[in-house]
Protein backbone atom coordinates (compact mmCIF):
# COMPACT_ATOMS: atom_id res chain seq x y z
CA UNK A 1 0.00 0.00 0.00
CA UNK A 2 2.69 2.42 0.69
CA UNK A 3 4.51 1.92 -2.52
CA UNK A 4 1.37 2.38 -4.24
CA UNK A 5 1.00 5.63 -2.32
CA UNK A 6 3.89 7.10 -3.11
CA UNK A 7 4.49 5.66 -6.72
CA UNK A 8 0.72 7.34 -7.22
CA UNK A 9 2.05 10.59 -5.93
CA UNK A 10 5.35 10.64 -7.89
CA UNK A 11 3.14 9.83 -10.65
CA UNK A 12 1.27 12.98 -10.41
CA UNK A 13 4.18 14.90 -9.66
CA UNK A 14 5.92 13.86 -13.19
CA UNK A 15 2.28 14.80 -15.41
CA UNK A 16 2.55 18.14 -13.25
CA UNK A 17 6.08 19.02 -14.22
CA UNK A 18 5.29 18.00 -18.28
CA UNK A 19 1.93 19.96 -18.12
CA UNK A 20 4.10 23.24 -16.75
CA UNK A 21 6.60 22.46 -19.36
CA UNK A 22 3.76 22.17 -22.07
CA UNK A 23 3.12 26.12 -21.01
CA UNK A 24 0.06 25.75 -18.31
CA UNK A 25 1.08 27.90 -15.98
CA UNK A 26 -1.67 26.59 -13.72
CA UNK A 27 -0.02 23.78 -12.77
CA UNK A 28 2.49 25.65 -10.38
CA UNK A 29 0.20 25.84 -7.65
CA UNK A 30 -0.65 21.79 -8.01
CA UNK A 31 2.68 21.07 -8.08
CA UNK A 32 3.29 22.61 -5.00
CA UNK A 33 0.26 21.04 -3.33
CA UNK A 34 2.33 17.74 -4.88
CA UNK A 35 5.32 18.44 -3.41
CA UNK A 36 4.35 18.95 0.17
CA UNK A 37 1.79 15.98 0.12
CA UNK A 38 5.42 14.15 -1.09
CA UNK A 39 6.96 15.66 1.77
CA UNK A 40 4.31 14.85 4.11
CA UNK A 41 4.17 11.26 3.22
CA UNK A 42 7.71 10.60 3.90
CA UNK A 43 8.61 12.70 7.01
CA UNK A 44 5.98 13.89 9.87
CA UNK A 45 5.38 16.94 9.70
CA UNK A 46 4.24 20.12 11.87
CA UNK A 47 0.56 21.33 10.84
CA UNK A 48 0.98 24.07 8.77
CA UNK A 49 2.57 21.21 6.44
CA UNK A 50 -1.05 19.19 6.93
CA UNK A 51 -2.63 22.25 6.26
CA UNK A 52 -1.32 23.14 3.35
CA UNK A 53 -1.58 19.31 1.72
CA UNK A 54 -5.23 19.10 3.27
CA UNK A 55 -7.98 17.64 1.17
CA UNK A 56 -9.78 21.18 0.95
CA UNK A 57 -6.66 22.32 -1.12
CA UNK A 58 -7.00 19.42 -2.91
CA UNK A 59 -10.33 20.18 -3.36
CA UNK A 60 -9.94 24.04 -4.64
CA UNK A 61 -7.29 23.00 -6.99
CA UNK A 62 -9.76 20.18 -8.13
CA UNK A 63 -11.67 22.90 -9.08
CA UNK A 64 -9.05 24.69 -11.00
CA UNK A 65 -8.32 21.77 -13.27
CA UNK A 66 -11.86 21.64 -13.55
CA UNK A 67 -11.93 25.10 -15.00
CA UNK A 68 -9.01 24.66 -17.19
CA UNK A 69 -10.08 21.27 -18.66
CA UNK A 70 -13.73 23.48 -19.42
CA UNK A 71 -12.35 26.60 -20.83
CA UNK A 72 -9.08 25.46 -22.48
CA UNK A 73 -9.00 23.77 -25.81
CA UNK A 74 -5.26 23.19 -26.08
CA UNK A 75 -4.29 21.27 -22.96
CA UNK A 76 -2.10 18.75 -23.62
CA UNK A 77 -2.42 15.28 -22.22
CA UNK A 78 -0.31 15.28 -19.67
CA UNK A 79 -2.70 17.90 -18.18
CA UNK A 80 -5.55 16.39 -18.89
CA UNK A 81 -4.01 13.12 -17.18
CA UNK A 82 -3.21 15.27 -14.61
CA UNK A 83 -6.58 17.19 -13.87
CA UNK A 84 -8.21 13.67 -13.93
CA UNK A 85 -5.71 12.14 -11.18
CA UNK A 86 -6.32 15.58 -8.88
CA UNK A 87 -10.33 15.06 -9.23
CA UNK A 88 -10.07 11.65 -8.63
CA UNK A 89 -7.73 12.16 -5.35
CA UNK A 90 -10.03 15.03 -4.33
CA UNK A 91 -13.07 12.50 -4.70
CA UNK A 92 -10.89 9.93 -2.62
CA UNK A 93 -10.02 11.99 0.22
CA UNK A 94 -13.15 13.41 0.49
CA UNK A 95 -14.84 10.07 0.78
CA UNK A 96 -12.51 9.26 3.49
CA UNK A 97 -12.96 11.72 5.48
CA UNK A 98 -16.56 11.55 5.16
CA UNK A 99 -16.26 8.03 6.25
CA UNK A 100 -14.04 8.57 9.16
CA UNK A 101 -16.19 11.65 10.73
CA UNK A 102 -19.41 10.28 10.06
CA UNK A 103 -20.53 10.82 13.73
CA UNK A 104 -19.03 14.27 13.89
CA UNK A 105 -20.97 15.44 10.68
CA UNK A 106 -24.27 13.91 11.82
CA UNK A 107 -24.04 15.46 15.28
CA UNK A 108 -23.16 19.06 12.88
CA UNK A 109 -26.02 18.45 10.68
CA UNK A 110 -28.52 17.59 12.88
CA UNK A 111 -29.42 18.29 15.96
CA UNK A 112 -29.11 15.73 19.01
CA UNK A 113 -33.11 15.61 19.58
CA UNK A 114 -33.78 15.10 15.80
CA UNK A 115 -35.42 11.72 14.76
CA UNK A 116 -33.07 11.61 12.15
CA UNK A 117 -30.08 12.04 14.78
CA UNK A 118 -31.75 9.26 16.15
CA UNK A 119 -31.97 7.22 13.34
CA UNK A 120 -28.41 7.48 12.23
CA UNK A 121 -26.62 7.32 15.71
CA UNK A 122 -29.06 4.34 17.04
CA UNK A 123 -26.90 1.88 14.27
CA UNK A 124 -23.60 3.89 14.64
CA UNK A 125 -23.47 3.28 18.44
CA UNK A 126 -24.59 -0.35 18.08
CA UNK A 127 -22.12 -1.15 15.93
CA UNK A 128 -19.15 1.07 18.06
CA UNK A 129 -20.64 -1.33 21.29
CA UNK A 130 -20.03 -4.59 18.99
CA UNK A 131 -16.64 -3.28 18.38
CA UNK A 132 -15.99 -2.86 22.18
CA UNK A 133 -17.86 -6.01 23.18
CA UNK A 134 -15.29 -7.90 20.51
CA UNK A 135 -12.15 -6.13 22.06
CA UNK A 136 -12.82 -7.35 25.53
CA UNK A 137 -13.97 -10.60 24.53
CA UNK A 138 -10.47 -10.81 22.65
CA UNK A 139 -8.74 -9.71 25.24
CA UNK A 140 -10.46 -12.46 27.49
Amino acid sequence: MQLGASALIMLQIFVTIMGGINGHVYTLPILAFYVIKMYHFFVESCDTIKMAQSNMVCLVLAGLAINAMIWHNNLSIYTAIQAALLIADAYIGTTLFALNNELAIAHYLFPDDSKAMKRIRSPLIAEQENDNSMKMYQRL
